[in-house]
């Protein structure tokens, strides 16, 4: 299996975070997007979370990690997705505007389409909503609000089938880079494929 990951801040350092868990026959992604001013305390939590969790336990019960990171003390908030990518399919969780699609030859599966986008994670409410498909044929594409917010899902597609994960991953940032090089977001991204 292979996976490329590229993570870009608007103005500074991002916000936006992510984590792949190599085993050798799956993947553990999960990106994280920290909101408010201890947000980013929140979504390093929720790593923390999800990657002790896929070490020790190798199946991945996202709903319940999720909920587990879902910690009002530290201040802040954060979306989260966590996907387990197998080559027999996929499985994981999410909470918030953070998506999960798998792009296949000429269609895609938004794998998140009935999270709930709020309360997020640190609100001590968040409900982390599961979900699962039988095939993981295609490219495996997690990414931020800053990316899905930006681009239209024809040209995240096209990206996301290119023969180079590396280059796909940094492509999908410049598609959303405004003309004087910016960004209107932190944008993050991981693309998998087996």
């Amino acid at each position: 299996m292979r996976f490329a990951k590229a993570i870009e801040g608007f103005d500074g350092p991002p916000h936006d975070f992510v984590d792949v868990v190599e085993f050798p026959d799956a993947l553990v992604v999960t990106l994280a997007d920290g909101a408010g001013s201890a947000g980013d305390a929140l979504a390093a939590v929720v790593l923390e979370c999800v990657s002790r969790f896929a070490a020790a336990e190798r199946t991945h019960d996202a709903v319940s990690t999720l909920a587990s990171a879902d910690q009002p003390d530290t201040g802040g908030e954060s979306t989260a997705v966590t996907v387990e990518f197998r080559a027999d399919g996929l499985r994981g969780a999410s909470v918030g505007d953070s998506e999960a699609w798998l792009v296949r030859e000429r269609d895609f599966v938004d794998l998140t389409e009935h999270q709930r986008r709020k309360p997020l994670l640190g609100s001590g409410e968040a409900v982390p909503v599961a979900f699962s498909h039988p095939s993981s044929e295609g490219t495996l594409v997690v990414g931020s609000d800053g990316l899905f917010k930006y681009a239209g899902p024809d040209r995240i597609c096209e990206i996301a089938r290119g023969p180079n994960l590396d280059a796909a991953a940094d492509k999908l940032i410049d598609l959303v880079r405004l003309r004087n090089g910016k960004l209107q977001d932190d944008v993050a991204v991981v693309l998998c494929r087996v």
